[in-house]
C-alpha cells in the first residue's frame, strides 16, 4: 500500500482500521509500528502515533501490546521519562495473566537497561517485580 499510493493513503487506511475495529488494540499497534518505521517520511506521523498509543492505553489498559508500543515510541524519540511513566502505569494493573507480566518485564529491560554496569543493581530492582508477578501467577 505504501509503495503504490503513498504515505497519506497508508495512514488513512491505518486510521480507518482503528475506526472499523473499535474493540481491538491491534489496529493501534499497527499504526504505532508503522510510525516507528516511517517517521522520517511524514512530519505528523509521530504525533498521530502518540495519540493512538495514548488512546490504546486508555481503552485497553490490561493489554501489554499498548505498553510495548508506547515504550517503543517514547524511547525512539528520546522520551525515557515518558517510558518510565508508562512502565509505572503497567505496574499498577491488576492482570492475572502471567504473559502480561513477562512482556512487561522484557519492556522494563528496555527502559532500565541492565547492561549499564553503574546502574545495573538499581535497574534490576526496578525490573524484577514484573518477573516476580509472572512467577507468582
Amino acid at each position: 500500500m505504501l509503495a503504490y499510493r503513498g504515505m497519506d493513503s497508508a495512514l488513512k487506511l491505518l486510521e480507518a482500521r482503528i475506526k472499523a475495529h473499535p474493540d481491538s488494540p491491534q489496529p493501534y499497534v499497527d499504526l504505532t509500528r508503522f510510525a516507528l518505521k516511517h517517521a522520517d517520511g511524514h512530519e505528523s506521523l509521530p504525533s498521530k502515533a502518540g495519540a493512538a498509543v495514548e488512546e490504546m492505553l486508555r481503552r485497553f489498559p490490561q493489554d501489554a501490546a499498548g505498553y510495548e508500543g508506547a515504550i517503543a515510541l517514547h524511547l525512539a524519540h528520546g522520551g525515557r521519562e515518558d517510558a518510565i511513566r508508562v512502565m509505572d502505569d503497567a505496574a499498577k494493573q491488576n492482570v492475572a495473566d502471567p504473559r502480561f507480566w513477562l512482556r512487561s518485564g522484557r519492556m522494563a529491560q528496555d527502559v532500565w537497561p541492565i547492561a549499564d554496569a553503574d546502574k545495573r543493581r538499581a535497574n534490576v530492582q526496578k525490573i524484577n517485580p514484573f518477573f516476580e508477578k509472572a512467577r507468582d501467577l
